[in-house]
């Protein structure tokens, strides 16, 4: 029906993606190609700011969970974040939406280690320049990996702005909270800072 797949009917979970939060620390979890990646304030928002120099295969990745396993087999995912452009932008697995689920363990599916998903499905076709815009894809991991999120095959002159990057299980995307282990990362550092 008209209404099916616009209401949410699973729930989600918490951030899966690690050291989402806008800072400088996390700056450093960013791989690039022909790309400066830098955190800025825009529109009251603390972001990352993408500027393409490059024009193929130019962009970034975030290696937020390199290595840290947590997608399973056979589960929906939801990656979503805010973004906006200065020019028109396709979303999708050739665009601003490339994403990966890696698995380089004997049990990956086929031999592309690289691509353990379904193709995914996209909220839009198009990020309209000039718009702040909230957008998320979905899939299915096929075997156990890791996420990364890619913004790629970007042209020169492109600017990008992204930030609330999350990543949660289920096919609906939910409001962004930092993922457990940054909090209780934060609360260490907090209670050690005290006790000093």
């Amino acid at each position: 029906t008209s209404v099916e797949g616009k209401i949410p009917t699973e729930i989600g979970s918490t951030n899966l993606l690690r050291k989402t939060a806008v800072n400088t620390e996390n700056l450093k979890l960013f791989g690039k190609t022909d790309t400066t990646v830098s955190v800025v304030e825009k529109d009251r928002h603390q972001v990352y700011k993408l500027v393409v120099s490059g024009s193929n295969n130019a962009g970034a990745y975030f290696n937020g969970n390199n290595d840290y396993y947590n997608l399973v087999k056979d589960r929906n995912y939801t990656f979503s974040f805010w973004v906006l452009t200065n020019k028109d932008k396709n979303f999708n697995m050739s665009s601003l939406g490339h994403i990966q689920a890696v698995n380089t363990n004997s049990d990956k599916v086929g031999s592309d280690s690289l691509h353990q998903h379904t193709t995914p499905v996209y909220s839009t076709n198009v990020i309209k320049a000039n718009t702040w815009t909230k957008v998320w894809c979905t899939f299915k991991a096929t075997s156990n990996s890791y996420f990364k999120p890619y913004f790629w095959y970007l042209k020169a002159g492109d600017e990008i702005y992204i930030y609330d990057m999350m990543l949660n299980e289920g096919k609906v995307p939910l409001s962004y909270t930092p993922a457990p282990e940054d909090t209780i990362s934060q609360i260490s550092s907090l209670s050690s800072e005290l006790k000093q």
